[in-house]
């Protein structure tokens, strides 16, 4: 239960500071990094990353980015 609330705190943490990037899984990470340059749809994200991260994971990982306002 220790463990859980020291996650948590650093989690709000993370989000007062203003940088949820922090909060990003690597696929979610290397998405968001994509668009530091440029506009791109699903399938160039796929493209970009030769494949090495399924479609539906890209969907929900740009909804998480989304959902952060990060994009």
């Amino acid at each position: 239960m220790d463990a859980l609330l020291e996650q948590i705190k650093r989690a709000k943490g993370i989000m007062e500071e203003d940088q949820p990037e922090k909060m990003l899984s690597e696929k979610q990470l290397a998405i968001y990094q994509l668009f530091q340059t440029d506009t791109v749809s699903v399938s160039e994200i796929s493209k970009l990353l030769k494949g090495s991260i399924p479609m539906a994971t890209i969907k929900q990982a740009l909804s998480r980015l989304v959902d952060l306002k990060l994009i």
